[in-house]
């Protein structure tokens, strides 16, 4: 914002007319701005756009092995509303369950899945491979 009156400032003093309008917006999310000059006049342009910030998905590698964790985080904690997804390699076929959103995924031998969703619920939640009953990661969503 002092960049865009400092500018104004010099393109009034080069201005031959002698008379300067400024009009500042309410809102200021970012300002980009340009001034073009020739001897004759002075012409100052600003363009205001909102900038919006996306966090990325918080994502957990989780690798079964021999039927227990073998390796990645064995937690982690998100926020509500967070995306998250969970990547999950296995050696042997079953199917990995997030308990309390109940979201399931096949995983075959040797494969590695990908498990998507919001943490729209708060709590902790068990991940686990289902038909073993194998605890593999928990997730803690706050509010």
């Amino acid at each position: 914002m002092r960049r865009l009156s400092l500018v104004l400032v010099a393109l009034a003093a080069c201005n031959n007319t002698g008379t300067t309008t400024t009009t500042q917006p309410s809102s200021i999310s970012a300002i980009s701005s340009t001034t073009t000059a020739t001897p004759t006049s002075s012409v100052a342009t600003s363009s205001i756009h909102d900038v919006t910030t996306t966090l990325p998905p918080r994502l957990a590698e989780i690798t079964v092995r021999d039927g227990r964790h073998w390796d990645g985080p064995e937690a982690i904690g998100v926020n509500l509303g967070d995306e998250v997804i969970l990547r999950v390699t296995s050696d042997q076929a079953d199917e990995v369950h997030i308990h309390g959103y109940d979201l399931k995924v096949e995983v075959g031998a040797g494969e590695t899945v990908d498990l998507s969703f919001v943490a729209d619920l708060p709590g902790i939640f068990e991940v686990e491979l289902e038909n073993s009953g194998i605890k593999i990661f928990e997730i803690e969503v706050t509010p």
